[in-house]
């Protein structure tokens, strides 16, 4: 009966132990990969014609319109200055799509698109 009790005991103590944490890996964090401003967005420019391109092992960017108002498309098609997803000027986004097809354009005026480029995920 004594062994019976210690077995209960002992497996009690177990099943109320906290979970063993999971071991995190550098991927699992922001890695910064480099920096490009477009400037001259008058007709749809892909974001890839950075100076340098996109930089390898890019998963998303974050993008920061100053001055004036963009349009931007990933499915192929070139946006115009009415079609497209519109971000104002003093905005940003994040973006984790096919980078290769990602295009911005202005709505109006001369507006300036700030990009980061990063690899791995946010903290949790």
């Amino acid at each position: 009966m004594k062994k019976l009790i210690l077995l209960l005991i002992l497996s009690l103590v177990l099943l109320a132990s906290p979970a063993m944490a999971q071991k995190r890996t550098t991927s699992d964090f922001i890695s910064p990969l480099g920096y490009c401003q477009l400037t001259s967005v008058s007709a749809s420019t892909l974001v890839s014609s950075c100076s340098g391109g996109i930089p390898q092992s890019t998963g998303w960017a974050t993008l920061c319109v100053d001055t004036a108002a963009i349009r931007w498309r990933d499915d192929g098609t070139a946006p115009t200055a009415s079609v497209g997803m519109p971000i104002a000027a003093g905005q940003c986004f994040y973006y984790s799509g096919t980078f290769a097809t990602l295009r911005v354009i202005a709505q109006s005026g001369s507006p300036v698109v700030n990009i980061s480029f990063y690899s791995g995920a946010p903290r949790q």
